[in-house]
């Protein structure tokens, strides 16, 4: 009868697999201290994500995102790990902000999606209120007609009103909540034209064309600074190809990065340099009016 022992591979996916799960097993214990560092920390990012999801109208529960990170994280790690996979760090790096990430640039086309609805909504505004007396009706009609998303967050001020806050309270939390400083202005006109008094149709109509000046205004700039853009998308890919380049020409170039904890600080030093790179460029072309 012979005896098969376990390949030295085998053995070494068990062994990180154990691993993975001995340290996913430590953080859970470490979770049921109530005034824990790891517990402190938990609870802010899952406030952090909360805020993201509620920013997008998502229904989605943090804990459930958090979990699934978690869960992810520990198997793409491990399983790459065991792979022998060079730099399977930079997954679970991944894992860990991809949501954040995700949930940012959809509140980003969510606010840009609003701003372009603005004009729209004060001008109807405007033509209810030469119909419909008094703006809280004439508010409520123009909401239900809305296109998304922007009929969301009018709902939601309606909902607001609803349990007893004011218009203005209402509206002031609709800023609040989208950020942006086109429909900052849009309320404001709303909110003054209500308290000072006079032709508040009049005042919607012309505050509507102030933004969708600086909505063309915007778009000018844009334009102007697209090769700049460009420049950017390509000096930030030129890395990658030039890793792929050099392992192509030299296999195993990068090994001794992945061979001791150096190589892995200045890997993560490196990746964090270009991150960090990338978002500052980026805040450079970024257009803000």
């Amino acid at each position: 009868m012979t005896l098969h022992l376990p390949s030295a591979q085998l053995l070494e996916a068990l062994t990180a697999l154990a691993l993975g799960l001995s340290v996913f097993a430590a953080v859970a214990g470490l979770q049921l201290d109530a005034h824990g560092p790891v517990r402190a920390l938990l609870r802010r990012y899952l406030t952090f994500l909360d805020g993201k999801l509620r920013a997008v109208f998502s229904r989605v529960p943090a804990v459930r995102v958090a979990l699934g990170q978690g869960v992810l994280g520990v198997l793409s790690g491990g399983l790459l790990l065991a792979a022998q996979v060079p730099y399977w760090y930079l997954a679970v790096l991944l894992v860990v902000l991809a949501p954040g990430l995700y949930l940012e640039r959809t509140r980003r086309l969510r606010v840009s999606d609003i701003e372009r609805q603005l004009d729209a909504f004060m001008l109807a505004l405007a033509n209810a209120l030469k119909s419909i007396p008094g703006v809280t009706p004439a508010f409520q009609s123009v909401a239900e007609t809305s296109p998304l998303p922007i009929r969301q967050e009018l709902e939601l001020c309606n909902r607001e009103m609803r349990v007893g806050s004011t218009l203005d309270e209402a509206l002031q939390h609709m800023a609040a909540r989208v950020g942006s400083s086109r429909l900052d202005s849009a309320i404001t006109a709303i909110v003054l034209g209500r308290q000072i008094g006079g032709n508040l149709p009049r005042v919607l109509e012309t505050t509507a064309g102030s933004v969708r000046e600086m909505s063309r205004l915007e778009g000018v700039l844009r334009t102007k600074t697209s090769e700049g853009k460009m420049q950017l998308y390509v000096i930030g890919a030129a890395p990658l190809f030039l890793i792929g380049a050099l392992s192509f020409v030299s296999p195993g170039y990068f090994n001794p990065l992945a061979e001791s904890s150096l190589g892995y600080l200045v890997g993560i030093a490196a990746v964090g340099s270009w991150l960090f790179a990338l978002y500052l460029a980026r805040k450079v072309l970024s257009v803000s009016l």
